[in-house]
């Protein structure tokens, strides 16, 4: 009799696991990077299937690099301000805004004083750390290079409540393999109001 039952079981525990991993799956907001739109407590239902291409101003799940003796990255939520090839305003150290693009996969990205330490520890983690960095110029095996071919797209992810929060402005670029998905429903909260309701 348990016979009978072992294959639909182990087909529907197997379409339940592959839904989580490819398409939708439950996460608990443990940040008030996201407030007044998310807060510290909510569960969230994020789409992981198309929502690690997301576009400007949605909700988005994502990983950081790891911190230092920790055991896995970090999953942080910001909201996606800028998409690849989008120009963008930040703030340099100077004091004033600088304009540059982020970077598109596949797609030439020139380099200049503005853009190559914008786009530094990217280079370095698509390299694999062979990349040269002298002078604000960038080696590769040695040569000079004015332009650089992506590997990946790159995102620049702000929060809502920047005090609170790990962001773009903290962690620079954020590659597409970084993205979790895309938040698009709270599906319980302390707050009854808030329940059952959409994310933006």
């Amino acid at each position: 009799m348990f016979s009978r039952w072992l294959l639909p079981l182990l087909l529907a525990a197997g379409l339940i696991l592959a839904v989580r991993q490819w398409c939708v799956a439950s996460y608990r907001i443990s940040t008030p990077a996201m407030e007044k739109a998310l807060r510290t407590g909510d569960f969230v239902l994020a789409n992981k299937w198309t929502g690690r291409m997301p576009e400007r101003n949605r909700t988005v799940l994502f990983t950081a690099p790891p911190l230092r003796n920790a055991a896995r990255s970090p999953l942080l939520v910001s909201r996606c301000a800028g998409t690849p090839g989008d120009t963008i305003e930040i703030e340099a150290e100077e004091g004033y805004t600088r304009k540059v693009t982020l970077p598109r996969r596949g797609k030439a990205y020139r380099l200049d004083a503005y853009s190559l330490p914008f786009c530094r520890d990217a280079i370095m983690q698509e390299t694999g750390g062979k990349a040269q960095f002298r002078n604000g110029k960038l080696y590769m095996d040695g040569r000079e290079t004015l332009f650089f071919y992506f590997a990946h797209d790159y995102y620049w992810l702000l929060s809502d409540n920047p005090e609170a929060a790990v962001d773009s402005r903290h962690l620079g670029i954020i590659p597409e393999d970084h993205l979790v998905g895309s938040v698009f429903f709270i599906w319980f909260s302390a707050d009854r109001n808030r329940a059952f309701t959409r994310v933006r």
